[in-house]
């Protein structure tokens, strides 16, 4: 614990002994192991909370995760609030980079297919200074039939 906060400066820790509900088989196994009484020692010895969790039965881990909030808002109280709401700031400033590419991008898509309308309704129109006859228009381009990419042999 003091060689991380002396590299980390002050920070929330615990113990979290994950996959209690796995500790009897790991037993019976024979597989390496923490009981939960060495768990809870180590935690004592620490002076740190104890969680003992199992994610596949929900057990606990709520209980954890609101700890370690609290832990976060009231070890650091001010600096830990800075930090969380310089990191929210982050993350609204790339939410709204994003938002503003997905506009730009939905802007382009639209005036690339607009572009692509009239350059189709350019083909069909007669070249420039050219009479047309409007009882007897020039006949339009068939348009291409477009395949399916299957074939039956």
């Amino acid at each position: 614990k003091g060689k991380v906060e002396a590299q980390c400066g002050t920070i929330v820790m615990m113990v979290c002994q994950t996959k209690i509900d796995l500790v009897d088989e790991y037993a019976q196994a024979g597989k390496q192991h923490v009981s939960t009484q060495e768990g809870e020692q180590l935690a004592a010895s620490l002076g740190l909370p104890y969680f003992p969790i199992s994610t596949k039965n929900n057990y606990n881990v709520t209980n954890m995760f609101e700890a370690v909030a609290a832990r976060c808002l009231g070890a650091k109280g001010e600096e830990t609030a800075a930090a969380a709401a310089a990191a929210e700031a982050r993350g609204e400033e790339k939410k709204e980079k994003k938002d503003k590419k997905d506009k730009k991008d939905k802007k382009d898509k639209k005036d690339k297919k607009e572009k692509s309308e009239k350059k189709d309704d350019d083909e069909d129109a007669p070249p420039a200074g050219m009479k047309v006859d409007m009882k007897n228009p020039p006949p339009k381009k068939q348009e291409k039939k477009k395949s399916g990419g299957c074939s039956a042999v």
